[in-house]
């Protein structure tokens, strides 16, 4: 009796691997839901639909992305973390998704915990500009500026918590500058009220501020990240400019329910990979500001963990708040 339970035990687990196997060799076999924790139109946005385009033509399935904006990305990443760990639903995840746990205390799901990582996908490089009226071209120029202005510089974001607000937090702990901040409800209305002379300073994506800097209606002062960009090589890093160890970059990456099988994980990592390797996509990402990555899913998690424990020390060390 005992023999035959076993035995029946051992099929059941065999089976239920068999059927695993067969059902990641047959994936997708219907639409995959990308979910975008941000509004239409920015660089992740744009990125994403690439990179769905392209995954449906390989793939032989439509796949859709969705845009589940607010809340900081939290409204996405809930959405996602409580799906079917079947590969259908996949959260685009963007750098927020690391700095939620710093700001939200009650956040109903663990931005580690709850997700599979599967792919680093991209960095969206950040500029630091100022209104053209300013009376400063390099960083130097712009710290004794706002050291002698006793807190009148103003600096804009596109909202608490945003990349754009974190650069500007990370670049005060580094230079000890006082200016105040005038958060927004996105970036495009930030853009505006800075063409426009109604704040002084910004960090914001890159492709959304090169057109304007071409025009000559933004100056642009340095790069956030950790290296220049192609795109305009003599403008210096923050890092260079005196500051090193400073970096800051967006980030957009591909990320599913814990318990998607493991092999989804990796054939979904595979086509990834193979979609950002194509000439075309690199090419139509570097002239949107976009820096085609890739990696393991391996990598991708430990890259997740750091930027959770950085973010969490700079909201900490800024007594960051989220609006209420």
């Amino acid at each position: 009796m005992k023999i035959s339970t076993c035995l029946l035990l051992v099929l059941a687990i065999a089976g239920g691997i068999g059927g695993a196997r067969a059902f990641a060799q047959s994936y997708p076999t219907k639409p995959i839901r990308f979910i975008a924790p941000y509004v239409p139109g920015g660089a992740s946005d744009i990125l994403g639909r690439i990179l769905a385009q392209k995954l449906s033509d390989r793939m032989g399935q439509p796949v859709i992305v969705e845009n589940r904006a607010g809340a900081g990305g939290n409204i996405a990443a809930g959405l996602v973390a409580k799906s079917a760990p079947d590969g259908y639903t996949i959260l685009l995840a963007a750098v927020g998704h690391a700095v939620s746990p710093a700001l939200y205390s009650d956040l109903p799901y663990d931005p580690l915990k709850d997700f599979a990582p599967i792919s680093l996908v991209a960095l969206v490089p950040i500029m630091l500009v100022v209104h053209p009226s300013l009376p400063v071209s390099d960083i130097k120029q712009l710290i004794n500026l706002a050291k002698t202005s006793h807190g009148k510089l103003n600096y804009g974001s596109s909202g608490t918590g945003s990349s754009s607000h974190l650069a500007m937090e990370l670049f005060r702990a580094f230079t000890g500058i006082n200016v105040v901040h005038v958060p927004y409800k996105g970036g495009q209305q930030l853009i505006t009220d800075l063409i426009a002379g109604q704040i002084d300073v910004a960090f914001s994506q890159f492709g959304m501020l090169l057109p304007f800097v071409a025009s000559g209606r933004l100056k642009a002062i340095a790069m956030a990240s950790a290296k220049r960009s192609t795109l305009m090589p003599k403008l210096p890093t923050v890092a260079e400019s005196g500051f090193a160890g400073y970096e800051v970059s967006t980030w957009t990456g591909l990320m599913a329910p814990v318990g998607t099988p493991r092999n989804i994980i990796s054939k979904l990592n595979y086509e990834i990979g193979l979609v950002l390797g194509l000439a075309e996509v690199r090419l139509r990402l570097i002239e949107q500001g976009i820096e085609p990555i890739g990696t393991t899913s391996e990598q991708f998690s430990v890259y997740l963990e750091n930027e959770v424990s950085k973010w969490k020390r700079v909201v900490r060390e800024s007594a960051i708040k989220v609006d209420q």
